[in-house]
């Protein structure tokens, strides 16, 4: 019999769906793991696995040679972070990071795989997370290297702040150097999108938090969003 505590761990998740003698062949190996806000629970250079994210707000990122950093997505709960290393040679620049205490079910890749190649039902709800990844990331990187960089800040603090906010206050809890990190420029050219912002009382900027004033009208600034 599957697991309560696995049953509840994916009952976001797009393989809910599945029976319980195919989750029980999922899971089979997995463990679960706390990271506190900021912690990198997946590092660049290090083996990269499969998970599904329980709590919180984790953050998918590219390390430059120098340095630098680039967001290609945030994941929710119930949402399957690193599919693609099931079946292929993952990035070595990527890396995953909590941005709010977060918790999340590692899955064991043999586990996966075994099963999938048997169990048409789990192989298609693999395949359907791998396509609409595809799709994601294709758009991700058409917003942000065709769309201007104000865009791209604006999607970001959009995309923060949306998580969980007490009352109807929008507030993005970031500096501005990891906003910066964020979409792949330096702080100074963030502070200079911000006090646009500002002065256009979009935006008021705090120690470590942006608060958003007008949702809507920052939401007209970015580039129309397909996921």
């Amino acid at each position: 019999m599957l697991d309560e505590r696995y049953r509840a761990a994916l009952k976001q998740s797009r393989l809910a769906i599945l029976p319980d003698e195919t989750l029980e062949a999922v899971v089979a190996g997995a463990v679960f793991l706390d990271v506190p806000a900021g912690g990198t629970f997946f590092a660049a250079r290090r083996p990269v696995f499969a998970c599904v994210v329980i709590d919180g707000l984790v953050r998918t990122f590219l390390v430059s040679a120098d340095g630098r950093q680039l967001t290609v997505r945030y994941t929710r709960p119930g949402d399957v972070n690193g599919a693609t290393a099931l079946y292929s040679r993952p990035l070595v620049n990527i890396s995953q990071q909590a941005i709010t205490d977060s918790r999340v079910l590692i899955l064991r890749t043999e586990s996966v795989v075994a099963r999938a190649k048997s169990d048409v039902a789990l192989a298609n709800v693999l395949l359907v997370e791998l396509a609409e990844r595809s799709a994601s990331y294709i758009h991700a990187l058409a917003s942000t290297t065709l769309s201007p960089l104000r865009e791209n800040v604006v999607r970001h603090l959009l995309d923060l702040a949306a998580v969980e906010q007490p009352g109807r206050r929008l507030v993005a809890r970031l500096s501005q150097q990891q906003l910066a990190d964020h979409v792949g420029t330096v702080r100074e050219v963030v502070g200079r999108i911000l006090r646009d912002l500002k002065d256009q009382g979009l935006v008021l900027t705090g120690r470590d938090e942006i608060v958003l004033l007008d949702a809507e009208r920052l939401h007209d600034l970015t580039w129309p969003r397909m996921y």
